[in-house]
């Protein structure tokens, strides 16, 4: 068994002092019952966040922690643990959202702020289609706030 706590690593000064304080027993006795995993020395300002990089180390998809930062293969996974075959294919998540472009800033908002339903979510997929296929981008629904999409164009393309 595997325990994960994404962001649960602090690297700031002022959380290292406020965790000097604390008295977590049963934390302590847990850990302890532990044994360490592999550690992730990466930059904590990458594309793929430390926990993304754990799992695709856990699940084969990566034999290093170093690897090319946002070239994980998390979608193509995706699609084989629901039964499908995503073949050499490069595949991508698409999330829908919503974003507010100003004159200085763009701001997106979350994704689950949408609560699309799964009617809503293929009538937008529908419509999004034409822009995405102009780019040779083949999308296909797999959840009402997630997409896939397949391409080429995302085997070099680093992503969030």
């Amino acid at each position: 068994m595997h325990l994960l706590i994404p962001f649960a690593c602090a690297q700031d000064p002022q959380a290292h002092a406020a965790l000097k304080g604390l008295k977590l027993p049963h934390l302590a006795q847990l850990i302890a019952r532990m044994v360490r995993g592999p550690v992730d020395a990466a930059d904590i300002q990458t594309l793929t966040p430390p926990h993304e990089r754990i799992l695709a180390h856990v699940f084969g998809l990566i034999s290093e922690l170093t690897v090319n930062d946002g070239l994980i293969p998390s979608a193509a996974w995706s699609l084989a643990q629901s039964g499908q075959n995503p073949g050499q294919h490069a595949w991508a998540q698409i999330t829908p959202c919503h974003w507010t472009v100003n004159s200085d800033h763009i701001v997106m908002s979350d994704p689950a702020d949408l609560q699309l339903q799964e009617s809503e979510s293929r009538i937008l997929l529908g419509a999004m289609k034409p822009y995405f296929d102009e780019d040779g981008i083949v999308l296909q629904y797999a959840a009402p706030d997630r997409w896939l999409a397949r391409s080429e164009l995302f085997r070099t393309l680093p992503t969030a």
